[in-house]
């Protein structure tokens, strides 16, 4: 018997993590008041601090005591159960953080699994049925304890702040959450939330009409405004949808449990990529999943050997076989012919290129040999020419000496 009372619904326990890495975006705001929304709406609420900062502790009006947070369950030094803490508000309980949950992570990071220690511990009471939600409120980082939180949990829920900086590093967000499914494939995200509304500046209508352009229906419809009274609930120690239940931020944070009841109700969980040309790919968390599965070589054989195969059809496959057995002799001899008949013709053309060759050298020689008999016979006319010189001078030089010869002594 539910020990809450009359009125409270039994249903699976959903895990939630509330997180992004940039600060400043409401995340813990969201994870307190939709905690506290959701207890309001009759579902029993456990709200998990994993900030070290502990400002969900506080929001909630916990103390901060050390040895109080998630640390010693995750040492191995108490249980889980052992840490829960009743809040002001029934029907939310909380595991509350303080400062020395900060050195958790270097001894996590030690450890071996060191990223399914949360998961582990988280089993006795996620099995439990004491609980329909249990939401993580992460450390602005993308640490060990994010990470932790993503391989425990089924289900992302994004703040968003409407500013342009809060998109930087979106990408950066979706990309690890793509890493981390090969450690949880069961992980998706149930939407975007977008915080910190101003309807007086025009920015703020550009941010949200960006993201609902690229994100579709994973941003919820329900959009957070900026409000006083909202920043101003955690002084006094508790969430504005108590503190202040009439006001505008109180009423979206009420709408935003109704929503995210809804959309828990009917499975949701979408599974987003960011492929090569950095294009938003959204897909049902089964639909990824199915396309995920290839069936198995093991498996394909398996049918084959255990069907039943009758006379006709081993016939026909025998048929089938010597038929593709003709067509590749046919086309092996066909082949076998193309080669020959390749080669034949390359040895025609290589004896035509040694015969023309041949004749070209022929020819040369032909015309050295021509050109040396034209230079031979030129030669002795050249060397006659000087005789026929000489035999001018020569008349004047015998006149005298026959004239010295003539002449007789007295």
């Amino acid at each position: 018997m539910d020990c809450r009372g009359v009125g409270w619904e039994i249903m699976a326990t959903h895990t939630i993590a509330v997180s992004n890495q940039k600060g400043g975006v409401a995340k813990t705001t969201t994870a307190v008041n939709l905690a506290a929304a959701l207890a309001l709406e009759n579902k029993r609420v456990l709200l998990i601090d994993l900030d070290p900062q502990a400002n969900a502790t506080s929001g909630l009006g916990i103390e901060k005591v050390p040895g109080s947070s998630i640390n010693a369950a995750l040492m191995d030094e108490c249980c889980l159960k052992d840490l829960i803490r009743p809040t002001s508000i029934s029907g939310l309980d909380l595991i509350p953080s303080e400062l020395e949950l900060a050195g958790v992570e270097v001894e996590l990071a030690r450890g071996d699994q060191h990223l399914h220690r949360l998961d582990k511990i988280l089993c006795e009471v996620r099995n439990s049925g004491d609980y329909d939600y249990i939401l993580f409120d992460c450390p602005p980082s993308l640490g060990i304890l994010t990470a932790n939180a993503m391989v425990a949990v089924e289900l992302l829920l994004v703040p968003i702040q409407c500013e342009y900086f809060a998109l930087e590093g979106l990408t950066t967000l979706l990309r690890v959450v793509e890493m981390m499914r090969a450690v949880n494939p069961k992980l998706g995200f149930i939407g975007f939330l977008m915080t910190m509304f101003d309807s007086r500046t025009r920015l703020s209508e550009d941010v949200v009409e960006n993201v609902r352009e690229n994100f579709k229906d994973c941003v919820f419809d329900v959009v957070i405004p900026r409000s006083v009274r909202i920043s101003e609930a955690p002084g006094f120690g508790e969430p504005v949808v108590t503190h202040a239940p009439g006001t505008t931020g109180a009423k979206a944070y009420k709408d935003l449990a109704i929503e995210f009841i809804a959309r828990t109700e009917n499975e949701y969980n979408k599974v987003i990529q960011i492929d090569q040309f950095n294009q938003v790919i959204i897909m049902d968390h089964d639909e990824w999943e199915d396309d995920d599965e290839e069936p198995g070589v093991g498996d394909a054989t398996f049918e084959s050997e255990s069907a039943p195969v009758s006379e006709s059809e081993s016939e026909a496959e025998s048929e089938s076989e010597a038929e593709d057995e003709s067509e590749a002799e046919d086309e092996s001899e066909a082949e076998d012919e193309s080669e020959a008949e390749d080669e034949s013709e390359a040895e025609d053309e290589s004896e035509a290129e040694d015969e023309s060759e041949a004749e070209d050298e022929f020819e040369a020689e032909d015309e050295f040999e021509a050109e040396d008999e034209f230079e031979a016979e030129d030669e002795p006319e050249a060397e006659d020419e000087p005789d026929r010189e000489n035999s001018v001078e020569s008349p004047g030089w015998d006149t005298e000496c026959d004239g010295a010869e003539e002449q007789t002594p007295l």
